[in-house]
């Protein structure tokens, strides 16, 4: 399966919000489990749970 991984920055850019607000919500999302973060400091990438 082909995953689609993105960046806060780059979720940020298509969403229109600014990246703090977004590391809040990714956070958030991935407590309730509905997303993956993969990798560390600035090279974390998300992706939703299959």
């Amino acid at each position: 399966m082909n995953e689609l991984m993105r960046r806060s920055g780059e979720i940020s850019e298509a969403i229109g919000l600014s990246k703090p607000a977004v590391v809040e919500r990714l956070k958030k999302l991935e407590s309730l489990g509905l997303i993956r973060k993969a990798g560390r400091g600035a090279h974390v990438k998300y992706t939703t749970r299959a």
